[in-house]
């Protein structure tokens, strides 16, 4: 059976039932959990002393975190590369958005120029957790293509 896969989606613990259920039954029982914990621990506890270190603990963390920029990283690389080699050109980062669109937004005052305060109210959109290229209007896309987080079609 596998182990616990360490810190899951939204800080949570990655485990699959089926590693907790030591005896196969398809239920746990206090003992399947408390040996659980005891697994955990000692996966977090690399100097072998018993208990867990808040380096111990950031090391793990950083892991997680790791796993998931590269799990992302990944995704945005499919998502742009036109060419399929793997990589992204400054062509095929280019083609997507629609600059016009987003200068439009930008443009509160509609005179072709993106002011000092234009700019800072974009920024501070995205400093208030809007990373949306479309001004807060709920078109669900983040800037990179992919549906923001809490939209139903985003099961990444």
């Amino acid at each position: 059976k596998g182990g616990w896969k360490g810190m899951g989606k939204h800080g949570g613990m990655g485990i699959e039932f089926s590693s907790l259920d030591a005896d196969g039954d398809g239920q746990l029982t206090q003992e399947e959990l408390e040996s659980a914990k005891s697994m955990m621990l000692a996966e977090l506890d690399s100097d072998g002393d018993g208990m867990v270190s808040e380096e111990e603990l950031a090391a793990a963390i950083e892991a997680r975190m790791s796993e998931r920029a590269a799990s992302y990283a990944a995704r945005m690389i499919e998502r742009l590369d036109e060419d399929g080699d793997g990589m992204v050109s400054v062509d095929e980062f280019s083609g997507h958005g629609d600059s016009d669109k987003l200068f439009s937004r930008l443009d509160r005052d509609e005179d072709g120029m993106i002011s000092e305060d234009e700019f800072n109210r974009m920024q501070m959109r995205g400093k208030r957790g809007n990373r949306s290229w479309d001004g807060g209007k709920g078109k669900g896309h983040d800037r990179y293509g992919g549906h923001k987080r809490g939209d139903k079609q985003d099961e990444n």
